[in-house]
């Protein structure tokens, strides 16, 4: 390894003694940041219907199941749940992901993972038009691919995504 960033044990504390003056007020909960606000329009139940190109130059498949997108973390953390309907053997795509802003970069930071065995991070912005961009590079099934996902958000009731492959 390059470094060791943390070596010791960990021993059940018990009770213990009560929290110091400064442990607390360093736990102490702090407001959301302004930004998680523009997420909003985000919040509910969802129902999914369109395709999904799986690969560069791979075939649209049919898609659709249900995005359930909540707040959690006192509001610090949208939390993102995606249920797919079972396909005609009965297999289902499940994901789940986590956006927060991250005030150092001044992006929103978006956590996801699935049962397909893809994990990662990404970073988005607002745009002037209410479109939330992220922008991501991976390997895909084998494949080295770089995603655009845009998810607008100016229309009331209806959230419109697209997610552009590079080839």
């Amino acid at each position: 390894p390059a470094g060791i960033a943390v070596r010791g044990t960990f021993k059940r504390a018990g009770a213990g003694a009560a929290p110091s003056a400064p442990e607390r007020a360093a736990a102490a909960p702090r407001p959301p940041a302004e930004e998680m606000k523009r997420l909003q329009p985000l919040l509910g139940t969802w129902k999914v219907e369109g395709t999904a190109v799986p690969a560069p130059g791979a075939a649209p498949v049919k898609i659709s199941g249900t995005e359930v997108i909540t707040r959690s973390h006192d509001g610090h953390v949208v939390a993102i749940d995606v249920k797919g309907d079972p396909d005609a053997s009965g297999l289902a795509y499940l994901s789940q992901g986590y956006i927060t802003w991250n005030p150092m970069t001044k992006v929103y930071d978006f956590l996801f993972a699935n049962n397909m065995g893809e994990i990662g991070v990404t970073h988005g912005r607002f745009t002037a038009e209410k479109e939330l961009v992220f922008v991501v590079s991976r390997v895909r099934f084998g494949q080295l691919a770089a995603e655009r996902h845009v998810v607008d958000l100016s229309k009331d009731g209806v959230i419109l995504t697209r997610a552009d492959l590079a080839k």
